[in-house]
């Protein structure tokens, strides 16, 4: 074979030099007889097709993998504060294990009350059965009093009556007066 600008792959493969896949023949191959540079550019035109879908799908696996990679790092992300939020939630647990009633409460949610009384939560804590009581939802005044919420817990100097009679809406005043454990 010929001795031109590129290694051999073959009997008669040149790898050409970049600047002549490119159309621009190097300088320093000026000497390359005409023959042997006629077939250098078919082999170059030969080859553009194939090396141009090598780098598509070169460049298309490298779009993929940084998508992967930076979808990894979001889920990483996510999962680190999903673990950062349910430790913090552990810790407020720890210090204040009345919390599960509270929320629930709070969230008018019978079902987690109910739940949390079934898991041993505490009804002793005075301000649960009030909080409910002044929130107006009944079923969950209900549901602590049945557990044996203090009847007798005040908040603010008044007691659970006199929080009950001070509700707004005249139905849910009568409905929470009417609860078995609320009658004087």
């Amino acid at each position: 074979g010929a001795v031109w600008s590129g290694a051999m792959r073959g009997p008669s493969q040149p790898i050409p030099l970049v600047a002549e896949l490119q159309g621009r023949p190097n300088k320093k191959d000026a000497h390359v007889s005409g023959r042997v540079h006629l077939q250098a550019v078919y082999q170059v035109d030969e080859m553009r097709e194939p090396l141009s879908a090598y780098f598509e799908e070169k460049g298309r696996r490298e779009r993929e993998a940084e998508r992967v990679a930076r979808d990894k790092r979001l889920e990483d992300a996510a999962n680190a504060k999903e673990a950062a939020a349910k430790e913090k939630e552990a810790e407020a647990l720890r210090k204040f294990p009345a919390k599960v009633l509270v929320d629930a409460v709070l969230d008018d949610d019978v079902d987690r009350v109910r739940q949390a009384l079934a898991d041993g939560h505490s009804v002793d804590t005075r301000s649960v059965v009030c909080m409910a009581v002044a929130r107006g939802c009944v079923p969950v005044a209900a549901a602590l009093l049945d557990a044996g919420a203090d009847i007798g817990a005040t908040q603010d100097g008044r007691d659970l009556v006199e929080i009950a009679r001070g509700l707004k809406n005249a139905e849910v005043r009568d409905q929470m007066l009417a609860l078995p454990r609320m009658q004087p």
